[in-house]
């Protein structure tokens, strides 16, 4: 063999090595993309099967939230269906202890010997002075008391002393002003309704009540404002809620007095009752010829 038939032979083993190792090389190139494609292939359908299971998660978990929102509002609406049948009865319990509130205090008021007083109070937006009776005053202060959860056995038996001694007091000032009137009357050969009845006696005896009103009040009521004003006996109207108040009283009082049988207070004590001097002079000597 010859050289160049040599040459030739190694050149087309060379080329055909050649020839066979890029074959090799695109067999295992195949391979690998097919094995890539395939990977791939595992990979999108392991996310596609994250996605469907997260998306369950979301769906089951949306599902659960509006469960539970459903549950809440079924709650709800139960918890607003039971307040609203027990609402006619609450309504009904307030109001009936509000009654109850209202009738103590007026029972209160009722023995209190005390006549209505004109209080001075703010009215309006512009706090002008208005007037309103102590009646109004003293039974939201006693009504307010009852509220009060706070106090003990103790506290009511101080503030009782203290009630009984300031009545007390009234009492006997009053029967005091009052006997002076009695003995003026007889030294001076008159009667007590003439001694009594004059500007200066019903303005002293008006002063005395104001007085220990505004101690009763400040004293065994600590809710009452300090800032305790009246008005004079002559501000007040005869079509005002204070005579009102003061006809309304000495009825009850007429009342008790006869046993609770009706009293005919037209042709009575009340209709003399023209002006507030008349009311204080009425209760003034009422109180001041009580013995002690």
């Amino acid at each position: 063999m010859s050289c160049s038939d040599l040459g030739i032979k190694i050149a087309h083993n060379l080329n055909f090595h050649l020839s066979l190792s890029k074959a090799c090389n695109y067999f295992f190139l195949k391979i690998l993309i097919h094995r890539k494609d395939e990977k791939d292939k595992m990979n999108m359908y392991e996310n596609e099967t994250t996605t469907k299971l997260d998306g369950q998660k979301v769906h089951d978990a949306e599902e659960k939230s509006e469960i539970c929102l459903q549950q809440d509002a079924d709650e709800n609406t139960e918890a607003k269906k039971e307040e609203f049948e027990l609402q006619p009865k609450q309504i009904f319990q307030q109001i009936q202890s509000q009654y109850e509130a209202y009738a103590f205090a007026s029972m209160i008021m009722a023995s209190l010997p005390f006549p209505p007083l004109p209080v001075v109070v703010n009215c309006g937006e512009d706090m002008e002075d208005g007037m309103a009776s102590s009646f109004d005053l003293t039974q939201q202060a006693i009504m307010a008391d009852q509220a009060n959860m706070s106090k003990t056995k103790k506290d009511d038996l101080l503030i009782m002393q203290k009630k009984i001694e300031i009545l007390k007091n009234l009492h006997g000032k009053m029967q005091e002003h009052f006997q002076n009137a009695v003995r003026t009357a007889c030294d001076n050969q008159q009667s007590i309704a003439q001694c009594t009845n004059t500007d200066e006696w019903i303005e002293k005896a008006y002063n005395i009540y104001t007085t220990n009103l505004r101690k009763y009040l400040l004293d065994c009521y600590p809710n009452c404002t300090s800032d305790m004003r009246f008005f004079p006996i002559g501000d007040v109207p005869a079509d005002h809620v204070v005579m009102g108040h003061a006809k309304s009283h000495v009825q009850s009082m007429l009342l008790q007095e006869n046993n609770f049988n009706e009293v005919n207070v037209s042709d009575g004590i009340c209709s003399n009752l023209n002006t507030y001097s008349d009311v204080i002079h009425y209760y003034a000597c009422d109180l001041g010829s009580l013995p002690k």
